[in-house]
């Protein structure tokens, strides 16, 4: 496994260190371990959900499922180039 540490969960903008137990996170086109991550327990999960409800009451919900996705799609790109860099 490289030596990438242990990924945090990002509840209600902010990163957290999951209160269930860990696992390795796989790549599934290589099968390599990428990284750690700790499994959110309950009230972690009940947080998700309260701060998604908040949100599609803002501007994220006013954006379109079309709009949402390329944002995502961004986000996702823009992590990878990220986590590649040396």
């Amino acid at each position: 496994m490289s030596n990438l540490g242990e990924f945090e969960n990002f509840i209600d903008s902010a990163f957290v260190a999951g209160a269930g137990r860990r696992f390795e996170d796989i790549d599934p086109t290589t099968g390599e371990v990428i990284g750690l991550v700790h499994e959110a327990d309950r009230a972690q999960v009940d947080l998700v959900v309260t701060a998604a409800q908040r949100a599609l009451k803002g501007p994220w919900g006013e954006m379109s499922e079309a709009d949402r996705s390329t944002l995502l799609v961004r986000l996702y790109a823009d992590t990878r180039n990220i986590c590649a860099k040396p």
